[in-house]
């Protein structure tokens, strides 16, 4: 939504008054200082007990913005005064608002937009954007005030003990929900064994033991009856909290962002019953973009099989997850989707395989099986999107669990500062 002075003159004209989402306030308490308003400590105290209240169920703080009264009774319907906040320019009137924000509410609430627009008069109108955090409740830490508000269909109010037990639940049962829809899925995806199918997986790693598998030295065998798969999944919380179907033209404009390992021409797209969808031509790799706007990714990890040690190739199977997080992200935020989005990384069939390069047999000296055969990374939560600005950063210790999985304390692909010692993964 642009907030703008076409936004705020249709609050005006349509006598939008103020509701559980929408909060008026005339002035933050300020004195003068050098030409620029110096908020008051009672002042700010006040302001962020509106913020922190308002980030129970999202919405709307307009600082400007007077409204009409009855006698005594304030109607919360704006009057079309707007008294500007004095300060030297808008965008460092916005910083020092941010700055009070994030300086006095604990946790930090994410993703909230301060927006400063000229008033008639001078200085300016703040309109704070404040969504519904899954980290709620907020204390109201500035001034030793440790309370902490919700938003009432009248106002902000205090909370009592039974309202921060509700929200306490809220917020856990959000991240619960997520992992019940992610098991969900991964319990579909599973059903794609057949009883024959693991009856040959175990007979082959039955094999695998009595042939010595350990050993260095190449073996004869058959290769392994499966292939080794990575499903990630970014589940935005907001589609849990409160189901948003996206169109689903607006997911297949996302379709060059949604290929998890370049398939290329073997990929086809299509709209189906849970959004839009990109599959291989076996069906069991591709990206599934749900209309609810979670996206769920299954790619088959390049690896060999023709003779032992078999392996996946090491900097394929980070590449891939690196170009699907940086690509997913982009296609989450071109809809409109906000954080928090939980990432969750899963691992099949990686019985018997190792990490490592087949043309460098050398390197696999050293490197165990990957135990167990299919596993789980930890979930991480993307707060804001910035946060992915450095994918290589964010993504090192879910890689590093991949490597824990093979026998190894961390990837060998990062250098001691972090950095990912090969720029081309992008084009891996």
């Amino acid at each position: 939504m642009p907030y703008d002075r076409e936004w705020l003159d249709n609050l005006i004209m349509n006598r939008v008054a103020e509701h559980r989402h929408l909060e008026y306030k005339v002035i933050i308490e300020h004195t003068i200082v050098g030409g620029n308003a110096d908020f008051k400590d009672e002042g700010k105290k006040e302001f962020l007990r509106d913020v922190g209240a308002m980030a129970s169920v999202g919405g709307e703080i307009v600082v400007g913005m007077e409204t009409q009264r009855v006698g005594n009774t304030d109607t919360g319907i704006p009057t079309g005064n707007l008294i500007g906040i004095p300060y030297a320019t808008g965008d460092a009137l916005a910083r020092t608002i941010q700055n009070i924000i994030n300086s006095g509410v604990r946790p930090k609430i994410f993703n909230l937009d301060v927006i400063a627009l000229d008033a008639p008069n001078g200085g300016y109108i703040m309109v704070i954007h404040v969504p519904r955090s899954i980290m709620a409740p907020h204390l109201v830490t500035f001034g030793k005030e440790n309370r902490y508000f919700h938003r009432t269909s009248t106002g902000k109010a205090l909370m009592d003990p039974e309202d921060m037990r509700n929200a306490i639940l809220f917020s856990g049962g959000i991240i619960h929900q997520a992992r019940k829809w992610r098991d969900k899925r991964l319990n579909i995806l599973s059903k794609e064994h057949t009883a024959q199918q693991q009856n040959e997986i175990s007979a082959f790693l039955q094999q695998l033991e009595e042939d010595g598998y350990d050993d260095p030295a190449p073996i004869e065998t058959n290769a392994p009856p499966w292939k080794p798969y990575q499903i990630l999944h970014l589940i935005p919380l907001s589609s849990i909290a409160a189901v948003e179907f996206y169109p689903v033209r607006l997911l297949k404009d996302q379709e060059q962002l949604l290929n998890p390992d370049r398939f290329g021409a073997s990929l086809e797209g299509r709209y189906n019953a849970d959004g839009f969808a990109l599959t291989a031509f076996d069906y069991r790799a591709g990206t599934q973009f749900f209309s609810t706007g979670q996206i769920e990714s299954v790619s088959i990890l390049n690896h060999w099989a023709h003779r032992p040690p078999f392996g996946i190739y090491d900097r394929s199977l980070e590449s891939i997850l690196l170009r699907c997080l940086k690509d997913f992200s982009v296609a989450l935020k071109n809809i409109g989707v906000t954080p928090p989005v939980m990432v969750s990384i899963s691992y099949k069939n990686m019985d018997s395989y190792t990490l490592g390069d087949s043309a460098d047999m050398a390197t696999l000296k050293g490197r165990k099986r990957l135990v167990p055969g299919s596993f789980m990374v930890p979930e991480k939560l993307v707060n804001e999107w910035s946060e992915l600005d450095d994918i290589v950063s964010f993504a090192k210790p879910l890689i590093d669990v991949v490597w824990n999985a093979a026998g190894l304390p961390a990837s060998p692909n990062f250098k001691s500062d972090g950095t990912y010692r090969y720029e081309s993964w992008e084009q891996y």
